[in-house]
């Protein structure tokens, strides 16, 4: 009896046995090995994906808006292509029936209102003289008062105001260097006097603010022969003089007592005025156009100073047409026959 048989598969089978076993071992530890390695990279993918949550995105987003802002943002519009809003339409200015124009030496057209006396062709004139940055216009509630004592009346658009913006150069501007340029007002005002001398045998000049600097001017210079000067200030005179005269001539002042700087000046002036001269000086701080509306008086010395000093004769007033109406009786009709009424007896 052999033994080798057997044996021979036993071994066989212990070593197939054996290898499948050693087989399911590996298999066993990759799966476990697998297993591991696939936490680990979750685990890493997690910790990675925290890590990415926390960290700032401001710098993304940043760049992001930066890029979106320099896309989105304007250029800035150039001047002249109409990206601007258009200027309101300027209303129309009516028709002056009275409009004259004249030109001073250095080319400037001035544009005035010429009221002259009916019937007196040769009645003195006025010049009014209007505040700066207004025009002629604003005296034109004044004009029928001194119309009516006789004298003749031009307003005037200082260079650069109202219809005087037009010279030989270009447009004037109105600016607050013409306050103490002596080459601009002064001169308006002096080529105004001299239009009206041509046309009438005595000037007067009245104005507020930098118009009553200029009616000093205009007395002081023998431009005129009266002046009135309302609110008038001496901190600009020395300036806008020059070299001219500032000595006033004739010359009435009115200034209000709270209105600053300018009751000083007041007296200043009638201190060094030259002939007749007088002072008024009113309560409040009323400047200017405001202080005749305030003070009807003052607008009344005004218009009677430059009367009286320039020799205005007042038109006659107009005939008054007078109606003839008939007598009309209003007793009843005496029957005819009626004797007549008896006076009754004396005691």
């Amino acid at each position: 009896m052999r033994v080798e048989r057997p044996s021979r598969v036993w071994t066989a089978f212990w070593a197939r046995l054996l290898a499948i076993a050693v087989v399911l071992a590996l298999s066993k530890g990759e799966a476990l090995a697998s297993g591991r390695g696939g936490t680990a990279t979750a685990a890493h993918r997690g910790s990675s994906a925290r890590a990415s949550q926390n960290r700032p995105h401001s710098v993304t987003v940043a760049k992001k808006s930066s890029k979106t802002s320099k896309k989105t943002k304007k250029k800035p519009a150039k001047k002249g292509k109409g990206t601007s809003k258009p200027a309101p339409p300027v209303a129309p200015r009516p028709v002056d029936p009275n409009r004259v124009t004249f030109e001073t030496p250095d080319g400037v057209e001035l544009a005035g209102s010429w009221m002259p006396v009916a019937g007196q062709p040769d009645a003195p004139a006025v010049l009014l003289v209007h505040a700066f940055s207004r025009d002629r216009r604003e005296w034109d509630p004044f004009v029928p008062a001194f119309r009516e004592k006789g004298l003749a009346v031009l307003t005037l658009d200082l260079r650069g105001h109202g219809e005087s913006t037009r010279k030989k150069s270009g447009r004037i501007q109105v600016t607050p260097r013409l306050l103490k340029d002596p080459r601009a007002f002064p001169r308006d005002v002096e080529t105004a006097c001299q239009w009206l001398l041509a046309r009438t045998r005595k000037a007067g000049v009245a104005g507020w603010q930098v118009g009553a600097n200029l009616a000093v001017l205009a007395t002081a210079n023998g431009w005129a022969q009266a002046g009135v000067a309302i609110s008038p200030s001496t901190t600009n005179l020395a300036e806008l003089s020059g070299s001219r005269a500032t000595k006033p001539r004739s010359t009435l002042v009115i200034a209000s007592v709270g209105d600053p700087g300018r009751e000083a000046s007041a007296r200043s002036l009638v201190a060094d005025g030259e002939g007749a001269k007088k002072l008024i000086v009113y309560p409040g701080a009323e400047h200017a156009r405001t202080l005749l509306e305030k003070h009807q008086e003052a607008a009344a010395e005004t218009v009677a100073w430059l009367a009286r000093e320039l020799g205005a004769i007042p038109p006659p007033a107009p005939a008054v047409p007078i109606l003839r109406v008939p007598a009309v009786s209003t007793l009843a009709p005496v029957p005819a026959g009626t004797p007549a009424p008896q006076s009754p007896p004396v005691p």
